[in-house]
């Protein structure tokens, strides 16, 4: 899949024998380094070996990078089509479709590339007996994939350093909203001093809602006081339009819903359960 000839406008994957129907000029596209090589019918012999296990060193050396994404499953040296899916997204190189992973000879069992095998199918195109590749040209091509290798390195590093952040985040809000809940008032006092700006939060994995409707939906009154003592909003309103009272009314708790309301708590414009139809 990764060389693409093309004669007249026709497309076509990995023929065996190129210079049976070479009329004019060939273009091998090589995925995924977007670098091409144009061949002519009279093109010279040139399988330079030097220059073919150079290549091949390079095309396993980018391999070997595919094995430090932080999500890659399987063994070394060996890779999916989803692996290379998540490569494609971290480095915004196009992805694969299922028929161009079908042209890279996949063990039909495991479903899965030999990085050794790949290498021998990017290279066989390049090393034909007729119409070969320009001494320059695989230089050329050595130094681009040597460049993009260093370019991908630094992409996938950044996209693995983007999701720890990402992960960190939701654990570090996920803990913050379990020890509202739990009426943790200290723990909550200690995480909230430290990092004002989560005061306030809307959590997008819980419909926009902020610590406060978190502890009031689960009428932990001490916590509602801590809350309100740092300044939180009392009245913001979540995704669904629903305040820290509505969620302090909706669980029962009337005591807290009471210290909501003296403390200028109001219900939102979101709509509420009655009381008659949750019983009927």
């Amino acid at each position: 899949f990764s060389f693409l000839p093309r004669t007249n406008e026709r497309i076509c994957f990995l023929r065996t024998d190129l210079t049976a129907t070479m009329t004019e000029e060939y273009v091998y596209k090589i995925w995924p380094f977007n670098t091409e090589l144009k061949l002519t019918k009279g093109d010279p012999v040139t399988i330079d070996k030097k220059a073919k296990e150079s290549l091949k060193t390079a095309f396993l050396d980018w391999m070997a990078l595919l094995d430090t994404h932080t999500k890659k499953k399987s063994g070394k040296g060996y890779i999916s089509f989803d692996e290379i899916v998540l490569f494609c997204k971290d480095t915004k190189v196009p992805t694969l479709t299922d028929q161009d992973f079908g042209q890279l000879k996949f063990n039909k069992t495991t479903r899965l590339v030999e990085y050794k095998v790949w290498a021998n199918v990017l290279l066989k195109p390049l090393t034909k007996k007729r119409g070969g590749t320009p001494p320059e040209y695989f230089k050329s091509l050595l130094d681009g994939v040597k460049a993009k290798t260093e370019e991908w390195s630094k992409l996938m590093k950044a996209a693995a350093e983007a999701r720890a952040k990402e992960k960190a985040l939701t654990n570090f809000v996920a803990n913050l909203y379990i020890s509202c809940e739990n009426g943790e008032t200290e723990k909550v006092k200690k995480t909230l001093t430290e990092k004002k700006e989560f005061l306030n939060y809307a959590n997008p994995m819980r419909g926009k809602s902020t610590p406060f409707m978190a502890a009031a939906g689960k009428g932990k009154l001490e916590v509602c006081k801590e809350l309100l003592e740092l300044k939180a909003d009392i009245n913001a309103e979540d995704g669904f339009e629903w305040t820290a009272l509505n969620w302090a009314v909706s669980s029962g708790d009337t005591k807290t819903e009471e210290f909501l309301k003296a403390n200028g708590g109001e219900l939102g414009a979101g709509e509420m359960e009655d009381e008659d139809e949750e019983s009927d």
